[in-house]
């Protein structure tokens, strides 16, 4: 993950990435704000391409050395086996959907005024999709209909 937010990270990165034949075209004048659909796809195809060239570690390493802000994204175990999360009590346990534990990011703020927490986790598939049809004014006949047809999923009541 990179952040090229001001038109100075964006100098810096096309310099970095091989794109200064862009900087000088009209279509990258505003960049990297206001680019209109059609440029923003090109540039995505083309550093698509680029980065697959490379490691994710070994670009994070490149664009380091150019001062644009990044790190390399972590799948959810990696960052939830962090020992400073733990150590500074950022991992949240809940109950799953099937009555077991689940490890996520915790409230990684305190606030002594406003202080959060987690206090359930996440609901199972389907699991509000009765009460979500009824607000839209489907009959109960038409939620079990649509559950016959295999239109959704509700899960056991």
């Amino acid at each position: 993950m990179f952040s090229v937010t001001t038109p100075g990270f964006w100098v810096q990165f096309a310099n970095a990435m091989d794109l200064s034949d862009l900087l000088g075209q009209e279509e990258y004048r505003d960049a990297p704000h206001g680019l209109g659909q059609q440029t923003q796809q090109q540039l995505y195809a083309r550093l698509a391409k680029r980065f697959r060239e490379q490691s994710a570690q070994a670009w994070a390493k490149h664009l380091q050395a150019a001062d644009i802000p990044c790190s390399v994204v972590q799948s959810l175990e990696t960052w939830l086996a962090q020992p400073q999360l733990a150590a500074v009590d950022a991992i949240a346990h809940t109950d799953g959907p099937e009555h077991h534990s689940v490890r996520q990011p915790g409230v990684l703020v305190e606030l002594s005024r406003t202080p959060g927490a987690v206090r359930a986790g996440a609901p199972a598939a389907g699991q509000h999709s009765r009460e979500v049809l009824k607000r839209l004014g489907y009959t109960a006949q038409e939620v079990a209909q649509m559950e016959r047809e295999g239109v959704g999923r509700c899960h056991p009541s």
